[in-house]
């Protein structure tokens, strides 16, 4: 009988000790969902990965759209709300800064057509729709701050999309298209548009290519007034800081891209190890430079203090002070597939909503501690 009871006190011991170990391993595992930097609130589902997140100006909903599938959440009660019954071209997203309209594009029929549809933001009804064969949101586009011009990327008929159409939301028209010539003449397809983000002021347009290049216009008279190398690489990131002075830039980062001479016969190898670029935006100079360690910038936006950036790479979001050039926070480890990720900042600087090509999560992160005033 002894033998019995002390077989099962042992027993008893072990059972507690497996217990104890699942609750640490529980909590080390809801723990690992937040950080000092932002807290995890809600993660919800979409059918294909997440290609690009947005949130509505208003706080109200976000969205999430990859390989056709587009979705629409409420964000006090994480409950989707809307799917839009149209296939979209992913990633063509975007709300309007006044949050009236919601922007996507999709391809109809077998000339595959370019429809870029403006939806309310509300319903999702269609309010107008631009069509023509040349227009590639996915690749491009920006609103004006007074949500009256929206830019978009077309490839005019040549087959590169180094045009940029400017559409005017209210009477329906394109007001202005925007072109420089190439930077390189012998390499007609080099100089795709990659970016764009308009000043917060509206009276700048800059755009940014795969050569790396960024072209800068003037939205009064559509003249181009600067261009100039910024990169390397493609430009796979920009985000204008809210009182207008900074433009911060990112990279294609890790690995390097041979250049073919035609001329000589040579190719140069150029190693791909851009930084952050952080632009002064009356001299367009480059006054900061934060590190990416062979990490692509895969999203950038300014807090709403203009004094610290977001940006993504393929699994992690990172929060840096631009005048010190210092990383002061991560979000990193809840992130599935190692693949690039997206974000979206709320309007009020106090949410992310953030997915990626790895998963079909969409999270909702609460920026928490020092960021979060």
């Amino acid at each position: 009988m002894k033998s019995v009871n002390a077989r099962l006190d042992t027993m008893f011991r072990i059972l507690g000790i497996l217990i104890t170990a699942g609750v640490l391993v529980s909590q080390a595992a809801c723990s690992n969902q937040n950080s000092e930097t932002a807290k995890l609130v809600q993660t919800v589902s979409l059918s294909k990965p997440p290609m690009q997140t947005a949130w509505r100006p208003d706080g109200k909903r976000f969205l999430a759209d990859g390989f056709g599938s587009l979705a629409v959440w409420d964000t006090a009660t994480g409950r989707q709300i809307a799917t839009p019954p149209m296939w979209v071209s992913s990633p063509s997203v975007l709300y309007s800064p006044n949050g009236k309209l919601l922007v996507l594009s999709q391809s109809v029929g077998v000339t595959r057509t370019t429809s870029v549809l403006l939806l309310d933001a509300q319903d999702h009804h269609v309010v107008r729709e631009f069509t023509n064969k040349y227009f590639l949101v996915e690749h491009g586009k920006a609103f004006s701050p007074d949500s009256r011009l929206l830019v978009v990327v077309a490839d005019k008929k040549n087959g590169y999309r180094n045009v940029a159409a400017v559409l005017d939301v209210e009477a329906g028209t394109v007001v202005a298209e925007l072109k420089t010539p190439h930077t390189d003449p012998k390499a007609k397809g080099e100089d795709f548009i990659e970016r764009m983000v308009f000043s917060t002021d509206g009276a700048t347009v800059m755009i940014g290519f795969i050569t790396g290049k960024i072209d800068v216009w003037s939205t009064k008279d559509w003249q181009l007034i600067k261009t100039f190398k910024a990169h390397k690489a493609n430009i796979r990131s920009m985000a204008i800081s809210p009182n207008g002075r900074w433009l911060a830039t990112g990279s294609q980062s890790g690995g390097e891209g041979g250049h073919y001479d035609r001329d000589t016969g040579i190719t140069t190898v150029t190693k791909y190890d851009d930084p952050i670029k952080i632009w002064d935006t009356t001299t367009w100079t480059q006054v900061k430079a934060l590190p990416t360690h062979d990490k692509t910038p895969s999203s950038l936006a300014f807090l709403p203090d203009g004094k610290h950036l977001v940006s993504a790479n393929e699994e992690q979001i990172l929060f840096w002070d631009v005048q010190t050039e210092k990383q002061v926070g991560v979000i990193k480890g809840e992130f599935k597939g190692g693949s690039a990720l997206n974000f979206a900042l709320s309007q009020d600087g106090q949410y992310l909503v953030v997915g990626g090509m790895g998963s079909l999560e969409v999270q909702v992160w609460k920026i928490v501690g020092q960021l979060n005033k």
